[in-house]
């Protein structure tokens, strides 16, 4: 069947029977320039920005960054694979008053060599707003919700978690989002790392059963909730430095907030380091540490303890790469 001969409708049921996905090569893209957590003040000093700009915001997709037109975009809503209603840009923002919401993104396969992990300000409303609107009721009978986006790349959540809430957004600090951050509109989902917020989005889609998604079918988390982490980023691993230093890192456990976070220097007592930024659940916590270092190899460990009691563990590579990094990154430094 020629994607010619369907209309949009029809083109959607057959998307959501998995018959006919957009030609991708599953390529990962992504943004290389992760000491760009890091930038430097005029004065030469070192901070991590609370709130990442666009540009250095990090990328990673499965396929790319397909070109969708804001004009003619449009998102279905779908009950068991058949169209129920759709909405476009035009709708959302003449219908609704957008809301900004501060909420870190961090990729499921991030690690302390790759800290896949931003913060930004999102403009949108909660997928459930837009349910109402469109008059959808959610059945006692739907137990998911599938995801796809335009480029093909598909996942699933409880229904629960549209209560989360699911946002619906299209701008990230201010501006129109970018194509490689999913324009024109994409999802946000509290508390679930990157694979679970589509981007470019499609439709979604009510179901009774239970979906496995492009990555939870190659062996990574389904439910993937974000795990208590924490990294260094100032100084890396293997740097030379001049003491004293600034030790510099993030913290973060999705939506149960940061309670402390410490640092270990060569395996001695836990030190508390100092919250610079800290705004609640969903959010980043930002810290750093002075330390006047004799000169030397040394290593700094930091751990972090969330709201609930979870812990970081002492293993820096993590428990599971699969289910996200949960460990406390840890960094050897030569000090002059």
């Amino acid at each position: 069947m020629k994607t010619s001969d369907l209309d949009r409708r029809d083109l959607l049921r057959v998307l959501a029977a998995g018959a006919l996905l957009p030609a991708c090569d599953r390529v990962v893209v992504n943004n290389e320039n992760q000491d760009g957590l890091v930038t430097m003040t005029e004065d030469g000093v070192a901070i991590i920005p609370p709130i990442t700009a666009n540009e250095d915001f990090y990328i990673y997709s499965c396929c790319g960054a397909p070109e969708v037109d804001p004009d003619t975009w449009t998102c279905a809503i779908m009950n068991r694979g058949e169209v129920v209603a759709e909405f476009d840009l035009e709708w959302l923002t003449s219908t609704f008053e957008p809301e900004d919401h501060e909420m870190t993104l961090q990729c499921i396969g991030s690690s302390p060599r790759k800290q896949f992990i931003n913060n930004a300000i999102w403009t949108g409303v909660p997928l459930r707003d837009v349910l109402d609107e469109l008059g959808f009721v959610i059945e006692p009978e739907h137990i998911e919700v599938r995801m796809q986006g335009v480029d093909g790349y598909d996942a699933s959540l409880l229904v629960e978690d549209v209560d989360a809430p699911i946002r619906v957004v299209w701008k990230m600090n201010g501006d129109d989002l970018h194509k490689s951050h999913g324009a024109p509109v994409r999802l946000m989902v509290p508390g679930h790392y990157g694979t679970k917020n589509i981007k470019w989005i499609a439709y979604i889609d009510f179901v009774d059963e239970p979906h496995s998604g492009y990555w939870d079918s190659r062996g990574w988390s389904k439910r993937a909730e974000y795990k208590c982490n924490g990294f260094i980023s100032v100084p890396r691993w293997g740097a030379e430095v001049e003491s004293p230093v600034r030790v510099l890192g993030t913290a973060f456990a999705g939506s149960d907030p940061v309670a402390k976070v410490e640092v270990q220097i060569d395996g001695a007592g836990w030190q508390n380091a100092t919250i610079d930024y800290s705004n609640g659940p969903d959010v980043w916590t930002l810290w750093s540490y002075e330390w006047k270092a004799s000169a030397g190899g040394h290593t700094i460990q930091v751990r972090v303890t969330s709201e609930s009691g979870a812990v970081t563990v002492m293993d820096p590579e993590g428990t599971n790469k699969l289910n996200g990094y949960d460990g406390g990154d840890l960094v050897y430094a030569d000090f002059s």
